[in-house]
């Protein structure tokens, strides 16, 4: 709860939004709080470590209570979808030229109008075929 005279600052994390947070700083004013907001980058040692930590924090927990099975599901979740995203991230760096020739590729077939789209797509699927990139 935000105390009426001390600014406050919040932090907003979305695993699919990595490697950016949003934070937000709360001034309350005489009428209406004013404030801050803008997405910061954060290096993936800190989300790591947010990842580690949450299963850590499941570890630990007693889930045989009903409260703690749902907060357990939710660090996992967060942890799981974190650590899928750095990898996708990853990814994408790898292979970023290949990811970009494939994009190219389909917006050139998508435009033909000579062809049918169950064409377009077996062309799209055969290229994708032979993209072969590690899983």
């Amino acid at each position: 709860m935000l105390r009426e005279d001390k600014p406050a600052v919040k932090i907003k994390l979305d695993p699919t939004s990595y490697p950016l947070v949003q934070l937000i700083w709360e001034e309350p004013g005489e009428h209406e709080p004013s404030g801050f907001e803008e997405q910061v980058l954060f290096p993936e040692e800190w989300w790591m470590s947010l990842a580690t930590t949450a299963e850590v924090i499941v570890d630990e927990m007693d889930t045989a209570i009903n409260e703690n099975q749902k907060l357990a599901e939710i660090l996992t979740l967060i942890s799981d979808r974190i650590k899928a995203e750095i990898e996708a991230e990853k990814k994408r760096v790898r292979y970023k030229d290949s990811y970009e020739s494939f994009a190219d590729y389909i917006s050139k077939i998508s435009q033909r109008e000579d062809i049918d789209n169950a064409r377009k797509a077996q062309m799209i699927h055969d290229a994708a075929l032979k993209l072969a990139l590690d899983s």
